[in-house]
């Protein structure tokens, strides 16, 4: 035998070896330093549950939040935002005081509260803006038009202040993520469809885990990537399809308004306390999970898990729509599939008054959970009764 051959076949199972040893050392050394990187580190991080996420829908109150925020520790060094508020309906069906609200929410509260801390951030040359945005940044799809023009604004803001920020040695990242699937059961169950429509318009497409997100969330930190998008395959090529082949995207999205039974119920509205809502959409859809739908004309009333559970623990949503009220995961209106999946469900006004109306009596619970921040189980403390 040839040796030269004898001494290929030797050293390829080696290189093999050696090289599977070095990927997987430099994994190990990678993980070690994505857990340490927020160490040691001041970090605000907004949910909706704090005073500070809620914040978001009272514009007057951010001066006082940003000057508390920078009081507490004297810096900042770590912003993530991380609060978000969306809603459903057809475009002619959605209030002048809706858009506004979600505006509010989505594009001016982020952008208020980095704009607050920046001069801190610029006077120590220090300091990371994580944005937690939604694939909705960079594709916009039907029945969300304020939702997708928000998260466009949003988009577009941090990525002009990465350019103006980053000789203060300032990092600025966005994260866009697909929907978060609350279970591993929801996401199986999806992955039967694979067309992009179904993956980007149906209520429950596929997702990525919370796990996968909160990972790359880290990892992001670690490594001060500036974009990242966390989606499967599919709703990727979408995205370079709306660049590349942007008649082909329309077409597809026309392809799914076209469906005569959903438009149907989508373009039935009601209206409640002046604000506009569909029938079959009676609620503000939360990115923690739940959605409340009322469905007037077979006067029935339920709660189904929606699309965005996971990174969005709750969505931020304005006191006079909702009233901070929160549907009880064990209550009789959720699905026995879904309770216990350690998410808050948001019960809107609109439906309150919808049960009001209706004389059906809830429990209603407030529950708070802090996953991602502080690995706490999920904490009930507060009970109320509708009457």
């Amino acid at each position: 035998m040839d040796p030269v051959w004898t001494t290929t076949v030797l050293l390829v199972p080696l290189v093999v070896v050696l090289t599977a040893g070095a990927f997987y050392l430099y994994s190990a050394v990678i993980g070690l330093l994505s857990k340490t990187s927020v160490r040691n580190k001041v970090v605000v991080i907004t949910d909706a549950l704090s005073g500070l996420g809620k914040d978001f829908g009272d514009m007057d109150s951010m001066p006082e939040v940003i000057e508390e925020i920078l009081e507490c520790y004297g810096c900042l060094d770590i912003l993530i935002l991380n609060s978000s508020m969306k809603f459903k309906a057809p475009v002619q069906n959605v209030s002048l005081e809706m858009d506004k609200l979600l505006m509010d929410n989505n594009y001016f509260g982020p952008t208020t509260l980095a704009k607050g801390v920046l001069p801190s951030m610029i006077s120590r040359r220090t300091g990371h803006l994580l944005l937690i945005n939604s694939i909705q940044g960079k594709l916009a799809v039907p029945f969300r038009a304020t939702y997708a023009a928000s998260k466009h604004a949003v988009q577009a803001f941090f990525d002009s202040l990465r350019a103006e920020v980053e000789e203060y040695g300032i990092s600025v990242s966005t994260i866009n993520h697909t929907f978060i699937s609350p279970s591993s059961s929801e996401s199986t169950e999806a992955a039967s469809s694979k067309s992009i429509w179904s993956l980007l318009y149906t209520k429950k497409p596929l997702g990525v885990s919370p796990d996968e997100a909160a990972t790359e969330i880290v990892r992001t930190l670690s490594n001060k990537r500036k974009e990242v998008v966390i989606a499967p395959s599919l709703p990727k090529v979408a995205i370079y399809a709306r660049s590349f082949f942007p008649n082909v995207f329309f077409a597809v999205m026309a392809a799914g308004v076209n469906n005569a039974a959903a438009s149907e119920k989508m373009l039935t509205a009601v209206t409640v306390r002046g604000n506009s809502y569909p029938a079959a959409f009676a609620s503000l859809s939360s990115g923690c999970g739940l959605t409340v739908q009322h469905d007037r004309q077979n006067r029935r009333f339920t709660v189904t898990p929606g699309s965005g559970a996971g990174v969005h623990d709750c969505a931020v949503l304005h006191y006079r729509f909702t009233g901070h009220k929160e549907v009880d995961l064990m209550s009789t209106y959720v699905p026995k599939t879904f309770r216990g999946q350690g998410v808050a469900a948001l019960l809107s006004q609109a439906a309150i008054d919808f049960l009001v109306e209706e004389e059906l009596k809830a429990r209603v619970s407030c529950w708070y959970i802090k996953k991602y921040i502080e690995e706490r189980p999920l904490q009930r403390y507060k009970d109320l009764v509708i009457k």
